[in-house]
């Protein structure tokens, strides 16, 4: 990706840009801000442009085609069944299970520091 923060290809890297339209774009922003989102993106629509807005991830798992699509499954819990994201790659021949239960908060965190501490370099190494 370059160094420096500059991208090879397109020069500055993005890591750091501000992608609201208000904030790189004044007068979209202001334009936006007068009807809702749904206003907007009728109007393009319209227009026969291809879009959508822009979703937190709360909003976009809520939705009902991320359950129609498979993007939510459920996997046994220690205590009750838990909803986790699903692929979002479909193969017919290699469909996506869940073989087990994820993880509990902090389930692997002696085995990890454990591993850690192994791997340490010692002083005469």
């Amino acid at each position: 990706m370059g160094t420096s923060g500059r991208n090879q290809y397109y020069g500055p890297g993005l890591a750091n840009y501000n992608f609201s339209a208000g904030k790189n774009f004044p007068l979209f922003g202001e334009r936006f801000k007068t009807h809702t989102t749904a206003h907007w993106i009728g109007k393009l629509e319209e227009q026969d442009l291809l879009c959508s807005p822009v979703r937190s991830l709360a909003e976009a798992l809520a939705d009902e085609q991320a359950t129609i699509n498979g993007m939510i499954m459920e996997a046994p819990g220690v205590v009750e069944t838990i909803k986790v994201v699903g692929s979002p790659i479909h193969m017919s021949d290699a469909p996506v299970t869940i073989r087990i239960a994820p993880a509990t908060l902090g389930q692997h965190t002696q085995d990890v520091l454990a591993e850690l501490a192994q791997a340490r370099p010692t002083a005469a190494e």
